[in-house]
């Protein structure tokens, strides 16, 4: 394109001259193609490796930048374990990096009703305490190392009749999970450098089988 208009703005001038036969007429055409193309050349191609130098060192900075994530990015998933007198609910971190929960929420929809988490939900039912339960309080440290778990829930009936034989113990057990199936779990985790990875939600419906 330069060179298009480098010889057509020499053209229309001397158009009416004719094609000359003098050399030194040919030099002196060079020396004005020369030294009007050549700055433009230049200057293109400065601009030219610098476009190219910032595209390059932006393509590998990324690359950088993704590297470090994956080798540190986590995985969380839920576990689930259930027999016909306990329950255990547990969040696995199966990455190659720690997991930082960002958000916990346990709700249910249909009541619209949020708890902060299964200690107030259990408490609120007021039955009969002959199960001993644990888990995660909203108090917790919310991170979870490589190969690490938190217990969201652990709940068994306990040894101690507390004057209640073992088929009332079930019917009061089977009343918490009932109400605990009624709730969704959803855990926003992020990695190491506060990245968003993911947001899980596990509807705890699942729970609520029965056992003979």
């Amino acid at each position: 394109m330069c060179i298009l208009i480098v010889v057509g703005v020499y053209a229309c001038n001397l158009a009416g001259n004719g094609i000359s036969k003098d050399p030194e007429k040919w030099g002196q055409f060079g020396d004005y193609f020369g030294g009007v193309l050549n700055p433009i050349l230049t200057i293109f191609n400065l601009v030219l490796v610098g476009y190219l130098t910032l595209k390059i060192s932006s393509i590998e900075e990324n690359r950088s930048k993704n590297i470090m994530y994956e080798n540190v990015r986590p995985l969380g998933l839920f576990s689930f374990e259930l027999s016909k007198n306990s329950l255990k609910i547990h969040l696995h971190n199966v990455g190659i990096g720690p997991l930082i929960i960002n958000e916990f929420k346990t709700y249910n929809e249909i009541e619209k009703k949020e708890v902060v988490d299964f200690y107030e939900l259990i408490n609120s039912l007021s039955l009969p305490a002959v199960y001993a339960y644990s888990g995660r309080k909203s108090s917790d440290q919310n991170i979870i190392s490589k190969d690490g778990f938190m217990k969201i829930l652990e709940i068994s009936i306990t040894e101690d009749s507390n004057g209640f034989d073992y088929s009332k113990k079930l019917k009061i057990f089977n009343e918490i999970r009932e109400k605990i199936g009624g709730y969704k779990l959803k855990v926003t985790y992020t990695d190491l450098y506060g990245k968003l990875i993911e947001t899980k939600e596990e509807d705890l419906n699942q729970i609520n089988v029965e056992f003979r």
